[in-house]
């Protein structure tokens, strides 16, 4: 509350003494009498007049009580853009007047943000979800208002690296690498540091490879932001994936067209223990049969024991 000095309300001069600037009624107002509260000029104020008589004139006094403004939100400072590199932290601020208090909503690209309810939003460890617009709604008593667009960009990051292939001969691969960042990402591969005609997409395949293909690889990524090189790896093209094994192998020779089965047993001092693992019927007079399950090379597979037995 705001309280104005005392004036001749008749002649328009001001009195040569103040009233006081506290609403004391009893003191400051001794030997004034009336009163009305009336707005004045057509402003929102609590207009009171006193008068009493000075020096033997009729003078009014206008004390005028001013009221609490009603303000709505202003915002004195937009919140800006931002440029952020994955994984680092981004801040945007508004400051705004107006009556207290003041509550803030920020909006990430039109949908209310959990817990952002003051003037500075802090993003920490920025991913490329959070890349997009922000806004804030600033809201008292009187009214409100929503702040100007600010934009989370982020520069060109490599989030899953080209990292090397190890493949076979007329197999088919296809390198590929994951980039965050604003805006459009364009690719580009390189063979042994030679740009690849056509190579623009974040994959590179390469269907039926040659050794030819063998060699270091990368890719670069940019936006209007900038770029961001993947280091060079290798594509390893082996003529095939070769590993040796020995396995117990039973010849048997009799009728081509004859059933017989082959059984085996861990434990010969048991007649019983025999189990027949196949049945074969011959195809040739000399046929070789393999017991894949047993590999001399693996100390866990137990010695085995095989006799043929006519089949049924």
């Amino acid at each position: 509350m705001v309280y104005t000095n005392a004036f001749d309300w008749s002649q328009g001069d001001n009195l040569p003494f103040n009233i006081g600037n506290t609403p004391d009624f009893n003191n400051g107002f001794t030997g004034w009498y009336g009163s009305a509260e009336t707005p004045y000029n057509g402003c929102l104020t609590d207009i009171r007049i006193y008068s009493r008589a000075l020096n033997g004139d009729d003078v009014a006094a206008l004390y005028a009580l001013e009221s609490n403004p009603t303000t709505p939100p202003s915002i004195t400072n937009q919140p800006s853009d931002v440029i952020a590199y994955a994984n680092s932290n981004a801040t945007f601020n508004v400051a705004a007047t107006g009556n207290l208090p003041m509550a803030y909503q920020w909006q990430f690209n039109g949908t209310n943000l959990l817990n952002a309810t003051n003037s500075t939003l802090n993003i920490v460890v920025a991913k490329q979800v959070n890349v997009g617009q922000y806004t804030v709604a600033i809201t008292n008593s009187y009214g409100s208002i929503t702040s100007s667009v600010a934009n989370l960009f982020m520069y060109p990051y490599l989030n899953r690296p080209f990292v090397g292939v190890d493949t076979y001969w007329g197999q088919t691969n296809t390198l590929t690498v994951g980039a965050w960042g604003s805006g459009n990402l364009a690719y580009q591969w390189y063979f042994n540091g030679v740009a690849l005609d056509g190579a623009t997409n974040a994959m590179l395949p390469l269907g039926a490879i040659q050794f030819a293909s063998a060699g270091q690889y990368n890719v670069v990524v940019s936006s209007s932001l900038g770029g961001v090189t993947n280091a060079p790896y290798s594509v390893v093209v082996n003529p095939a994936n070769v590993s040796l094994g020995l396995f117990a192998g039973v010849i048997i020779q009799g009728t081509v067209g004859y059933n017989y089965n082959i059984q085996a047993t861990t434990d010969l001092s048991n007649t019983n223990s025999w189990q027949t693992v196949t049945n074969i019927t011959l195809a040739s007079p000399i046929q070789i049969w393999s017991d894949y399950s047993s590999d001399v090379h693996n100390p866990n597979s137990p010695q085995k024991f095989y006799q043929v037995v006519p089949g049924q």
